[in-house]
């Protein structure tokens, strides 16, 4: 595949290709609005208190979570998907409950393991973690970064702050 807005894998339980793209990072704060959010990017004292927060959830609250941002990564993520030996097809993924899914769909269920595989794999290629690292050494550290493969390099003395 030579498109790189897309990604594709194998399922390793289940053998199915899959086609990804990436998720809108505001699809995903909307979806988890019960989490404060910052859009400030690198703030590391925001990234505390969001740890903090999620570390103070009960556990029904984290499965809810959880569960939510799955949805939503698979949702959304996959484009198409390959059984073994068949042609490409829609993802047709049920993602309400089990009992009603109607013919020609699958639920997350069926995907086993492979759920949780996959939907972090989504949101790895989605927020390009690697640059989130790159940006929040960036404030942490006032060293220069090169954002992009060919981007221009940003100095700290560049950076205003914010106006109160």
């Amino acid at each position: 595949m030579a498109n790189k807005l897309r990604k594709e894998i194998i399922g390793p339980c289940t053998g199915v290709r899959f086609e990804l793209r990436r998720v809108k990072i505001a699809d995903y704060m909307r979806e988890m609005n019960d989490l404060p959010f910052s859009l400030a990017p690198g703030t590391v004292e925001e990234l505390d208190k969001l740890k903090d927060t999620i570390e103070k959830l009960p556990k029904e609250k984290l499965d809810e979570l959880n569960a939510r941002s799955m949805r939503l990564f698979l949702g959304k993520g996959i484009v198409r998907m390959q059984y073994p030996n068949e042609d490409w097809q829609a993802p047709n993924i049920w993602l309400e409950d089990d009992a009603d899914c109607p013919d020609g769909f699958v639920t997350i269920a069926d995907f086993g393991s492979d759920a949780d595989l996959i939907s972090v794999e989504i949101a790895e290629f989605s927020f390009n973690l690697q640059g989130v690292k790159a940006l929040t050494g960036f404030f942490q550290r006032k060293e220069s970064v090169d954002p992009a493969p060919r981007g221009e390099e940003i100095r700290t003395e560049a950076v205003e702050p914010a106006a109160a």
